[in-house]
């Protein structure tokens, strides 16, 4: 494979003339040999998923997370509020995709950062994480509702929440299935208000009342920090451009233009790489 692969063009729409003309594709830089990707990117299942990023923003969520190393004697799982997003080059997306979804959008690394987000920490169930995390649980004092108690709760779970096993499992179809974490280079937004965690138990019945009180902390993003715009086939690319012209009307023609360049299909990427 080349160390580029510059993919040729999209059809996009002309309102002003009321034509189509084309314009570039964004140029793949897809070295090989590089083990992160300088963009961060989030996956999805559907693509009114991805209309949804592009008209609101990213908004926090519930997902149930492997606790087992913590070495908790009553919970396995645990649930609390986060958004996802990985450095996996594009080169090596396809097994990544096949799980988490072909619709997508890249952002700048810079973006994430200036956002909050940070690389989870991957952990062995003797390392230092969970030594620290335990002991903090069994010495700190967490009786009474006081501003002391609280941060120390908070400070502990924000650590508890940016922390995977290497290796662990997560729950598909009411099913236990192995994952190997490190694997998925994540990094995440988790936000930083007082917010609940729920055990495995009163998760379905909680969650979506707790995700509507998280969405005045969804991170927002500008037309320039976008990288790529995925959608699955070559035949939403249009689709896309259309939503992104007549819906996305508070920004400015400029900025809907640079995201109509942006779009992509995971086909054609699939067919080139």
């Amino acid at each position: 494979m080349s160390e580029s692969v510059t993919s040729g063009a999209v059809a996009r729409h002309s309102y002003a003339q009321g034509q189509r003309e084309e314009v570039a594709r964004p140029e793949l830089n897809l070295k090989s040999m590089n083990p992160k990707s300088d963009n961060l990117f989030h996956y999805t299942k559907n693509i009114d998923n991805l209309k949804s990023i592009l008209l609101n923003g990213f908004m926090p969520r519930y997902c149930k997370e492997d606790i087992e190393w913590l070495k908790s004697e009553e919970y396995k799982f645990i649930a609390y509020p986060m958004i996802c997003f990985c450095d996996i080059p594009i080169s090596r997306i396809s097994k990544h995709t096949s799980s988490f979804g072909e619709y997508g959008i890249g952002m700048s690394k810079k973006w994430g950062i200036s956002n909050d987000l940070t690389p989870v920490i991957y952990v062995t169930t003797k390392s230092a994480v969970p030594k620290l995390t335990n002991y903090l649980f069994c010495n700190w004092k967490f009786t009474g509702k006081g501003k002391k108690t609280r941060k120390r709760l908070n400070l502990l779970w924000q650590l508890i929440s940016l922390t995977k096993p290497i290796n662990g499992k997560v729950i598909i179809r009411k099913k236990e299935v192995n994952i190997k974490f490190y694997q998925e280079n994540e990094w995440r937004y988790v936000p930083k208000n007082n917010w609940d965690v729920l055990i495995a138990e009163e998760y379905e019945e909680r969650k979506d009342a707790l995700n509507a009180e998280l969405e005045c902390q969804k991170i927002t993003f500008i037309a320039n920090e976008v990288e790529y715009i995925f959608v699955k086939n070559n035949q939403e690319i249009l689709e896309m451009f259309d939503f992104i012209h007549e819906k996305l009307s508070h920004m400015s023609e400029n900025d809907r233009k640079i995201l109509s360049t942006k779009i992509i299909s995971m086909e054609t990427l699939n067919r080139d790489i």
